[in-house]
C-alpha cells in the first residue's frame, strides 16, 4: 500500500486530466501537495469467520503515521 512507483505513460488512463495530473495519481500511493494518501486500510476475512482490520494513517499535523490492528469474529445468524 505504500508502493510510489509511477507506470509509463503509455499504460495511464485517459480520463480527461492532465498528463501530469494522470502522472501524479498514478501510484497506488500518492503523494503531492494539497493531496495524497492519508489512509491504508486491509480488511481480511477468513472461512470461519475471523476478521482482521488493518490501517495505517497519518496525522497530518503531527506528520506521524499510527497503525492500528483489530481481530474479531463474525458470529453466524440464527434463522
Amino acid at each position: 500500500m505504500t508502493d510510489r512507483e509511477r507506470p509509463v505513460d503509455d499504460s495511464l488512463p485517459q480520463t480527461g486530466v492532465s498528463l501530469e495530473l494522470e502522472r501524479i495519481l498514478s501510484p497506488i500511493f500518492i503523494e503531492s501537495p494539497g493531496y495524497g494518501t492519508r489512509a491504508s486500510t486491509v480488511v481480511l476475512v477468513d472461512y470461519a469467520g475471523q476478521v482482521t482490520f488493518a490501517e495505517k494513517s497519518l496525522d497530518v499535523k503531527a506528520g506521524e503515521w499510527h497503525k492500528e490492528n483489530y481481530r474479531f469474529v463474525i458470529e453466524k445468524a440464527a434463522l
